[in-house]
């Protein structure tokens, strides 16, 4: 299924209910003034390591802005997020923005409440047509549904340094986006779930 957009902005209002209701028709989602599109596209994800091969997922595109996309994905097998079990059938909500130096994951169990979000640190995030593709920086930030924070695998950014495959200015980076993810959390999940709201 193709992305279908369309510019409702230049809508009249008798327009634009006319077209909610072939949204509707068509199980369509409408996001507001700028487009709207198909609900379900599929789009790739591409996670590049440092320490071991890349990984590539197939996933749900789910909204798709000028600079932005958020997409989804159901797990078809049980996962871990440090001590954390995620249940096979939970839903994780992504969201990738140009050049941003993490990613934010949304995570709720198959029930539909929220386990946590997980803050990867990257770099080279680049959203395409078809796929977003980042290089991983092994640090995650996971903040519970408590808002409780721990960071995780900072052992292996540290064991990374150790091997060569990190230097002084990655190691300043990773800390940029950690100290930022810590500091302002709250305010980008916030951002998140307002987008999330009109899709999901």
């Amino acid at each position: 299924m193709r992305l279908l957009l369309v510019r409702a902005a230049s809508l009249s209002p008798i327009a634009l209910i006319k077209e909610r209701i072939l949204i509707q028709t068509l199980n369509i989602w409408y996001f507001g003034p700028r487009f709207i599109t198909a609900r379900v596209m599929k789009f790739l994800e591409i996670k590049k390591h440092l320490n071991k091969p890349d990984q590539a997922y197939r996933c749900d595109l789910l909204q798709r802005g000028e600079n932005y996309v958020i997409i989804k994905y159901v797990n078809q097998q049980p996962g871990r997020v440090g001590s954390v079990i995620i249940d096979t059938g939970s839903t994780t909500y992504a969201y990738y923005r140009n050049g941003m130096g993490y990613v934010v994951w949304k995570m709720v169990n198959p029930l539909n409440v929220l386990e946590g979000y997980l803050f990867h640190i990257c770099c080279d995030l680049q959203v395409s047509e078809d796929r977003v593709e980042y290089l991983d920086l092994l640090l995650d930030v996971w903040i519970d549904a408590r808002g409780r924070i721990t960071i995780l695998d900072r052992n292996e950014v540290q064991q990374s340094e150790k091997n060569g495959l990190i230097g002084e200015r990655e190691l300043m980076w990773i800390a940029r986006q950690e100290q930022q993810v810590v500091e302002s959390w709250q305010q980008i999940v916030a951002d998140f779930n307002h987008l999330l709201k009109a899709i999901v």
